[in-house]
């Protein structure tokens, strides 16, 4: 199954248990373009050369995902996440050892995913189901593309990288001020209103007299 939108990172999941497989394709289609396969034996012979991360469980029915790791990067030197039950030691040094970019031991929640997910491709900022592509400063929404001005696109991503951080109004000033523009309170005020309404973002609070929040929780 794969989930489309062309400025989307792509990312390639290999996984046996279909209904882990229905669960991070519902949850990173958001955000992400994600393929999926469920077996070693499709992988081994997959074109991974287009995608941006790979999630790869270590125990797969047909094959090793240790394994699996070395047949990718003969091809692409894709960062991989593992996905796996086997929390000993052994498997996870071994896996880290051979250059696995990180690992997620089952079960685990789709928000620590995510998090481990944006530490490896720090080019792609999230917060819910807003995601965006800091090379192309594209924002997307539910997958769907947003049209925000400038102005409107600086401040998010501000608020997105110091989610749950108080920042001062006088201090998004300083970050949001150019050597050509000065801008003022009142443009500040607008901006940000504008934001919450594209983008129905009950989450960005303002502080009275000291400046707004963006709550993840």
């Amino acid at each position: 199954m794969r989930i489309y939108n062309k400025n989307m990172k792509k990312i390639l999941i290999v996984e046996d248990q279909k209904l882990i497989i229905k669960s991070l394709e519902l949850n990173l289609g958001k955000n992400y373009e994600v393929s999926s396969l469920s077996s070693f034996a499709q992988a081994a012979s997959f074109d991974v050369s287009k995608y941006d991360l790979a999630l790869i469980d270590i125990s797969l029915g047909d094959g090793s995902g240790l394994d699996l790791y070395e047949i990718f990067k003969e091809y692409k030197d894709i960062p991989i996440i593992f996905l796996t039950a086997n929390d000993e030691e052994t498997t996870i040094v071994k896996a880290l050892d051979m250059g696995a970019d990180d690992y997620i031991t089952k079960p685990f929640t789709l928000g620590e995913l995510n998090a481990r997910i944006r530490k490896v491709l720090p080019d792609s900022l999230s917060f819910k189901n807003i995601s965006i592509n800091a090379k192309e400063h594209v924002v997307l929404q539910d997958g769907m593309p947003v049209d925000l001005s400038i102005r409107e696109y600086q401040l998010l991503e501000i608020f997105i990288k110091n989610k749950n951080k108080v920042l001062e109004r006088t201090r998004l000033l300083e970050l949001w001020e150019t050597d050509d523009e000065f801008v003022n309170d009142n443009t500040l005020s607008v901006t940000i209103s504008r934001l919450r309404n594209k983008l129905d973002l009950k989450e960005l609070k303002t502080i009275k007299h000291v400046g707004y929040v963006l709550n993840e929780e």
